[in-house]
């Protein structure tokens, strides 16, 4: 109730930590701060007794298999709902002891201080000339969200831990505490990977209504054997049906706040539905690169990335421009591989060592790449865009379904089926993929802001940032709501000489420039995006806090590279916080988040002429260069002459989406463990995202 419990080990948090409770609560110490605020229940002095019944807590004779239905109180049984005032009844029928009427207005009496509290009626709320109306519920609390649990907008934060991880050595014993002996096998259980209190992840509860999600079981398991012998790295439960054993499923997260969520949060974000994110890939084992032989395969040696081996990769006889890679959804290693070469894309079987050309598509000079869903392969080329589907079985031919011509595209990223493609020509151009057979230009926003302007559209990356709550405070606890950031789907644009432009994309058909940021004498080239928590100082002087960061490479005047590390979390202001220096010639970027046991780090990987650089950032205000990666050296020439490293142009990376539940197509993913619940199908993804808006989101 208090705030957000200490995400990894060693958060800092106690008496003489800033911005955290005084005094151990359940065991351990809160944050207690603007961004996290406790639940109002809690806040107004309520304890947990007062909302559920003894049959609730203490049980009812009968034993359970899911907590929900065990649990019988509901925010309707106090605060009815817009149509009807509060039964003061649990959803079994059992009145609630110490809820009263008197009048028109409703009181609950604390079991423990015996304070009483005014309930708020949601029918009050909503009906035009009573005291309470505000008109701001009033537009959200319709039928069409009847079925939307009342949660799911006023819950104002949660916290989830992606990926739990589980090592067991045969090498070395434990203590069993029931025999008192040693036993053979270690096991290091319940490290943290991902940490996060900004996600928001819908979905269908078992009672049939929409609800938050957050993870119920995400343990990954590395295992030793006697010889050290690594037999399973990270490795993902597999259920019988195929999906990963990776669950989230719906709770109610007792973080409920006056303020709702702004409509955006769920109208308008794709990682809400399931679709996951940027921000929570885990790294895994192979980095692919495009190069002047084709493909380039280096097996990733996470503890000690300068000992990482080149594999042999595929020979394409002509050089690659672009590389890609659609992971496999259980344990995130690579199925389809596409290369882009100057006449053709080649599709690639990942499965296979080396790995193994799969189709041959005739379309040339293919500038980037985005999979939508399991079969559909979206490819960019100079002049047009092209939707792939890939066969599903042995002996079939892939079909281009639709195609659509362009003027002088870059690069594409994709958000549910909409397409955002840098054009050199036309800035940034928005393309409708409902239909697959007939893509649709929905708009075109020029980043030109005049004829001196230099921008020459290149690379971007997306990002959706939910709102939250943000108050110019101390760091201290507050009382009441303070205001929510807007909710926003967000194109970060690289624009050479033009600098990076930073373009609000919330309403695709309606994009908005929020700034232009550029040095002069300086090229912004490549750009990639990732939320991530960074942990504060010991003694709370650096507070730990979730935070939005872009990695830009930009090019000087002389060919000259480096590594910019910019905060977003505020868009319209955002903050370079790291540099460093590159050398010349480099292409190609990626993040990786490595997970050594128990520390997680991050890397911006670039494509250099000798093959590839890490760019150790888990500390955003120093990052530092962890080591050069190479591929298999180029064949010497005559005369003796040494042999060259191999250059890589692009970069593709192995990654397990941990927040990714479904698919474009609507299909499952990963697990849900309790009946009925389910995530949302594509006709629902579709309705939602597709509703409008009212002033941008906000009501």
């Amino acid at each position: 109730f208090r705030g957000l419990a200490q995400l990894v080990p060693g958060m800092p948090a106690g008496p003489n930590v800033p911005g955290t409770t005084d005094k151990r609560l359940n065991g351990t110490y809160y944050i207690h701060d603007e961004h996290t605020p406790p639940d109002i229940h809690h806040e107004k002095g309520l304890a947990c007794i007062d909302c559920h019944t003894s049959r609730e807590t203490m049980g009812d004779g009968n034993i359970y298999g899911y907590m929900e239905h065990g649990t019988e109180t509901t925010c309707e049984s106090c605060h009815g709902a817009p149509d009807a005032y509060a039964t003061m009844k649990t959803r079994r029928g059992v009145l609630l002891s110490n809820v009263k009427r008197d009048g028109d207005r409703f009181f609950l009496t604390g079991k423990l201080d015996g304070k009483r509290h005014e309930l708020v009626q949601a029918k009050d709320v909503v009906t035009k000339g009573h005291p309470r109306y505000n008109e701001r519920a009033a537009r959200a609390m319709t039928k069409d969200h009847g079925r939307v649990a009342c949660y799911s907008c006023h819950s104002a934060w949660n916290t989830d831990f992606f990926g739990f991880h589980l090592d067991r050595h045969e090498g070395f014993t434990m203590l069993d505490t029931i025999s008192g002996r040693r036993t053979p096998g270690r096991v290091t259980t319940l490290e943290k990977v991902f940490a996060s209190f900004r996600q928001l992840t819908l979905g269908w509860d078992s009672q049939g209504r929409v609800s938050p999600y957050i993870v119920g079981f995400s343990t990954m398991c590395t295992f030793h054997d006697k010889d050290g012998k690594t037999v399973l790295d990270q490795q993902m439960p597999e259920t019988a049906a195929g999906l990963s054993g990776m669950t989230m499923i719906h709770h109610q997260v007792h973080t409920v706040r006056s303020r709702a969520r702004e409509c955006a949060d769920c109208h308008r974000s794709p990682q809400a539905l399931g679709l996951g994110s940027a921000s929570f890939r885990l790294a895994r084992t192979t980095l692919f690169a495009a190069s002047q032989r084709g493909l380039e395969v280096v097996s990733l040696d996470r503890k000690n990335l300068a000992q990482s081996a080149p594999q042999e990769g595929f020979a394409a006889g002509a050089p690659a421009a672009s590389v890609s890679v659609l992971e496999d959804p259980v344990q995130g290693h690579a199925r389809w591989i596409a290369v882009g070469l100057p006449d053709s894309v080649v599709v690639l079987d990942g499965r296979a060592s080396p790995p193994r050309e799969v189709e041959r598509v005739k379309i040339g000079d293919a500038e980037a790449f985005a999979w939508l869903g399991r079969r559909h392969l979206v490819v960019v080329s100079p002049r047009s865009l092209a939707v792939v589907r890939l066969p599903e079985r042995s002996g079939e031919k892939h079909r281009v379904m639709g195609t659509l011509p362009l003027a002088s595209a870059r690069d594409v990223k994709l958000s549910f089926r909409t397409a955002f493609v840098t054009d050199a020509e036309d800035g940034l151009v928005v393309i409708d993929l409902d239909d697959l057979e007939k893509p649709k230009v929905v708009t075109k926003l020029s980043l030109r802001g005049d004829a001196k302007d230099l921008s020459i559209p290149r690379k971007l990356a997306l990002a959706f940032q939910q709102s939250r709550f943000r108050s110019p405070g101390s760091g201290g606890g507050v009382t009441g709501d303070p205001p929510r950031t807007r909710a926003r789907a967000l194109a970060f644009v690289t624009c050479g000489k033009g600098g990076f432009k930073i373009v609000d994309v919330t309403e695709p058909s309606q994009p908005v420039l929020l700034g232009t940021h550029k040095e002069d004498g300086l090229a912004a080239d490549e750009v990639a995006f990732s939320s991530v928590f960074d942990l504060g100082s010991a003694g709370g002087g650096l507070p730990s806090r979730e935070r939005d960061y872009l990695y830009v490479i930009a090019h000087q005047d002389g060919g000259q590279a480096d590594l910019r590390v910019i905060d977003v979390d505020d868009p319209k202001e955002p903050e370079q916080v790291g540099r460093i220096g590159l050398g010349g010639g480099h292409r190609g970027l990626v993040l990786a988040h490595v997970y050594n046991a128990p520390f997680l780090q991050h890397y911006a990987i670039v494509g250099s002429p000798e093959g590839a650089q890490a760019i150790d950032v888990t500390r955003r205000g120093q990052p530092t260069i962890a080591a050069t990666i190479t591929g298999t050296p180029l064949e010497a020439a005559k005369g003796g002459n040494p042999a060259k490293p191999v250059s890589f142009a692009d970069l593709a990376l192995e990654t397990m989406p941990l927040d990714r539940m479904v698919d474009e197509d609507g299909l499952s993913l990963k697990d849900i463990s309790h009946p009925k619940a389910r995530y949302l199908s594509l006709e629902e993804m579709r309705r939602v995202l597709s509703v409008p808006l009212p002033e941008g989101g906000k009501k």
